[in-house]
């Protein structure tokens, strides 16, 4: 009798040992499908932000609006054709600039031309100020950025007109001067 008890206790104990097992087994494959899918979520993402960034964007006083993503196309002689507009190669130079995106930094367009643009930036962590843009090769270039006056050499070498920045810094007579 008293082996058949002892067996009988054997028995609910592997079972039940088998049992959390079996369940320990099940969790751990949920918890790696879960991983492996957060992974590839997060590579994603990762791609897309390193692909082309996007940004809020907002062009003197009209309202704020998203750059999207825009693809190059080809055409038959399988040359890339830029589609994106200046706001969005602004937007990707101002984050190249900075090593950041738009989830980190924010800007506005203040006053721009075919080839010169002016405005401000915004981190997310704090602090900002201008940043001024020159297109060359039909590709934009942040030539000045910070919170002072711009040296008018610098503006004189990407012939920025007086319209987009207005005063600028002699260092020839070390005064701010009117341009």
């Amino acid at each position: 009798m008293k082996n058949k008890k002892l067996l009988a206790i054997i028995v609910i104990a592997i079972i039940i040992i088998a049992g959390i097992i079996s369940y320990l087994v099940y969790s751990n494959s949920q918890l790696n499908k879960e991983i492996v899918q957060k992974e590839e979520v997060i590579e994603s993402i990762m791609l897309a932000q390193t692909q082309e960034p996007t940004a809020n964007v907002s062009v003197a006083s009209s309202a704020t609006k998203t750059a999207t993503k825009t693809s190059t196309t080809t055409s038959a002689t399988s040359t890339p054709i830029n589609t994106k507009s200046d706001e969005e190669l602004i937007a990707q130079a101002l984050y190249e600039k900075f090593s950041t995106d738009a989830s980190t930094m924010s800007y506005t367009i203040s006053k721009k031309t075919d080839s010169a643009a002016t405005g401000g930036i915004t981190f997310t962590e704090g602090g900002g100020g201008y940043f001024v843009a020159a297109k060359e090769n039909g590709l934009w270039k942040i030539i000045a950025d910070g919170n002072g006056v711009i040296e008018c050499d610098i503006l004189d070498q990407y012939d920025i007109p007086a319209s987009i920045v207005g005063d600028c810094f002699d260092s020839a007579t070390g005064e701010s001067r009117e341009r």
